[in-house]
């Protein structure tokens, strides 16, 4: 129920001809009202002036703590400004409570900041704000009408209409326009960053949805230069990135979101292969490769990676024959290389694992051999493969190498007691009482 207070605003709004309509047509002049006499401008309604907002410095990084939902910070700062900021301290102190959960409160010391400044659009617009985002979306039209009755067009008003058009079905582009104004009034006020990044949240995806996707990128882009670390605005943007066909660029964009906690799903490695058939039809095969073994990474079987399963599998047959060749001429350095290309591609392949052992052995490394070696006992009991050579037993060499003798020991008595009459027991035992010898 509206005060009597705000009910004679509201009439003495609609009889200067002012409408208090916070639709994006509405206009300060009234409708279908006496036109002026020739050559004369229509009167202008005499609003208020409205207090400017406070400077201080802890008021705007408590607008900043409340839009980044660190509400701890919030009360401190409030408490260490007291009244010093006026009527913005009481509209943050009510979005405080707002965000607590305490609309009740909120509006409570609202209502009681009108009563000392009765004309200020900024404590309407906080107020408005505060129910549209309650989901009181009539509540919040009565506030702005009041609002614009009372100051006239503030900034502040602007904003609270912004707001209240991005939460109505098709308003996004209104209440950017809104937004936009707002700021153009006051580019220094506060809480605008997040509804307008909002707003082009809202517009990239029906930019992307019609589609419209270098329409969406600007979007993505806009929202991004007022939050440049919301999760949705980074998605749209590697969406459109995509949707141009900049895997370049959106590819990366897709990663950074997946070291980001984000679940991208089959998604990213499906957008990966038709990123490889891209540069592949631009003749960049180097870059096609990278993005089909990415794929294969990300989950990729042979049957969804297609021509890219072929190409995988002839480059590791190539580095394959280059590791053989290099090792047979004693180039390890060569061989290691190459057999490390394998491995990108095959990471689980023991053959090509257990040569990095024997090149690395051969070439004095034993940290990076015994390592290599580790790996192939590993995937062999993982995956349940019979060595065709005794492994543990040149692992035992190559920890013997460093002076390990504890590690050998535990290497030979994990194998004995696993197989104590395996094919390489004795050995196994031989060389255990060369450790004791």
């Amino acid at each position: 129920m509206k005060s009597p207070a705000r009910s004679l605003l509201l009439l003495a709004a609609l009889l200067a001809g002012c409408s208090p309509d916070p639709s994006p047509g509405a206009d300060s002049q009234g409708q279908g009202g006496a036109a002026p006499p020739p050559g004369k401008s229509p009167a202008r309604p005499s609003f208020p002036q409205q207090l400017p907002h406070s400077s201080d410095p802890r008021v705007a990084a408590c607008a900043d703590a409340l839009e980044a939902g660190d509400l701890s910070k919030v009360q401190e700062l409030l408490l260490s400004l007291g009244e010093e900021g006026g009527s913005d301290t009481v509209c943050l102190r009510a979005r405080l409570l707002a965000s607590q959960g305490d609309a009740v409160g909120a509006v409570r010391d609202l209502e009681a900041a009108h009563k000392r400044w009765p004309n200020q659009g900024a404590i309407f617009a906080t107020a408005a704000e505060i129910h549209a985002a309650g989901g009181r979306l009539e509540t919040a039209r009565e506030e702005i009408r009041a609002g614009l009755a009372a100051a006239g067009p503030t900034p502040d008003l602007s904003r609270a209409r912004g707001v209240l058009l991005l939460l109505q079905q098709g308003g996004a582009e209104a209440g950017l326009a809104h937004l936009l104004e707002a700021r153009q009034a006051d580019p220094g006020l506060l809480f605008c960053r997040g509804p307008q990044a909002e707003a082009h949240r809202l517009l990239a995806t029906q930019a992307l949805a019609k589609p419209d996707p270098r329409r969406a990128l600007v979007h993505a882009r806009e929202g991004l230069a007022q939050e440049p670390d919301h999760p949705e605005l980074k998605l749209l943007l590697a969406d459109a990135l995509v949707a141009v066909g900049d895997y370049d660029a959106g590819l990366p964009a897709y990663e950074e979101l997946a070291r980001g906690g984000r679940d991208l799903g089959a998604s990213l490695r499906l957008t990966y292969q038709k990123g490889a058939t891209s540069a592949l039809a631009e003749g960049r095969k180097d870059v096609a490769f990278e993005r089909y073994l990415r794929a294969r990474q990300l989950g990729a079987s042979n049957e969804e990676l297609g021509f890219g399963a072929h190409v995988l599998r002839a480059a590791a047959e190539a580095a394959q024959l280059a590791a053989d060749q290099a090792h047979e001429r004693e180039d390890f350095a060569a061989a290691r290389e190459e057999l490390n290309k394998v491995l990108r591609i095959l990471p689980r392949s023991v053959g090509a694992r257990n040569q990095l052992g024997v090149v690395c052995f051969r070439a004095g490394d034993f940290s990076a051999a015994s390592e290599a070696w580790r790996a192939v006992l590993d995937l062999a009991a993982a995956d349940q493969v019979e060595l065709p050579e005794p492994v543990h037993l040149n692992l035992g060499r190559a920890l013997y190498a460093q002076g390990k003798l504890p590690e050998v020991r535990e290497v030979l008595e994990a194998y004995l007691a696993k197989e104590p009459t395996g094919t390489w027991a004795e050995d196994t035992r031989a060389m255990l009482a060369k450790l004791d010898g």
